[in-house]
């Protein structure tokens, strides 16, 4: 690793299990999410990348220069995906992802990665700890309610009502109506976040809403 120019930052892997991780799988993971691996030909995925592009060349009035900027794209895909190599570190990284998946998979029903609630941190706890503080946090009557039904459907129409009545007021467009439109809502979600500087890890509640019925439509509020 270090003949590579890779190092191990032991503070940015947190072990919280008595599982012996090997050295290369506790460097990979103290990287963190955002870390970005090595495109290869299977994980380059040119469709995503068309449509994302398609998006800015829309922008452009000029059919010819759109036309062109289409056949620019596409040849410059062409020519990634036939000269994709890889460098020593980068077959490294890559090999090393493998075998951290492989040994993952061998532990997947006894613990589970997550964020630290600081610090930038990865830490691994066995699943069974992190049910257990989850569900003591749910169980605060104080905090908590269970509910009869599932609001997320009503909820996704009061949306789809309120885009409506902003498309008819001229506010939005069309297009922007198509946006804000919500059809396949999910509810909140909830996860936490190990605070791993205080004793007996205690989780910090973190309420996920990505994809809920009002998501697009308090981004376009926010901006």
């Amino acid at each position: 690793m270090q003949n590579l120019g890779i190092d191990l930052n032991n503070d940015r892997f947190v072990n919280k299990t008595d599982i012996d991780f090997p050295v290369e799988t506790k460097w990979l993971l103290s990287l963190g999410r955002k870390f970005t691996l090595p495109t290869t030909k299977t994980s380059f995925q040119p469709i995503r990348m068309i449509a994302e592009i398609e998006q800015i060349i829309q922008q452009e009035k000029d059919d010819r220069v759109k036309e062109i900027a289409r056949c620019k794209l596409s040849n410059n895909i062409i020519q990634f995906k036939r000269n994709i190599r890889h460098n020593s570190a980068e077959k490294f990284i890559l090999e090393t992802f493998n075998k951290t998946k492989t040994f993952l998979k061998s532990h997947k029903d006894d613990i589970i990665l997550t964020d630290a609630d600081k610090g930038n941190k990865t830490v691994v706890m066995y699943k069974e700890d992190y049910t257990e503080k989850m569900n003591k946090l749910l169980d605060d009557k104080n905090t908590y309610k269970i509910v009869r039904n599932d609001p997320t459907n009503a909820l996704q129409r009061k949306n789809n009502t309120l885009v409506d009545e902003l498309y008819k007021s001229k506010i939005i467009d069309y297009r922007g109506k198509q946006q804000l439109v919500c059809t396949a809502a999910i509810a909140p979600r909830l996860y936490g976040l190990p605070k791993i500087h205080k004793p007996d890890l205690p989780l910090r509640p973190i309420c996920s809403s990505i994809n809920v019925p009002c998501y697009g439509l308090s981004k376009y509020i926010k901006r």
